[in-house]
């Protein structure tokens, strides 16, 4: 298993790999600082927890086939 909550990793770089998974069931560690999953095919949405629980200081999911709310500061304000 790549992610879950206890694992230790601080970045990782995922971009231009075709992945397809549902972001909404991923756990990423909580001491994860940079997420780069840019042009993949990414669904679902972002969790609220990613912004509320978690050090992340960037966070790339461009170009993939996320829908829903983007959560900012743990609350949903913008739509995809």
């Amino acid at each position: 298993m790549l992610f879950g909550s206890n694992k230790t990793m601080f970045s990782v770089g995922l971009s231009r790999n075709m992945l397809e998974f549902d972001l909404s069931k991923v756990e990423i560690p909580k001491n994860l600082q940079i997420l780069d999953l840019n042009h993949n095919r990414i669904l679902g949405s972002i969790p609220v927890g990613f912004t509320a629980d978690y050090n992340l200081q960037f966070f790339n999911v461009s170009y993939n086939r996320l829908c829903g709310e983007i959560p900012v500061a743990g609350r949903e304000v913008a739509e995809l």
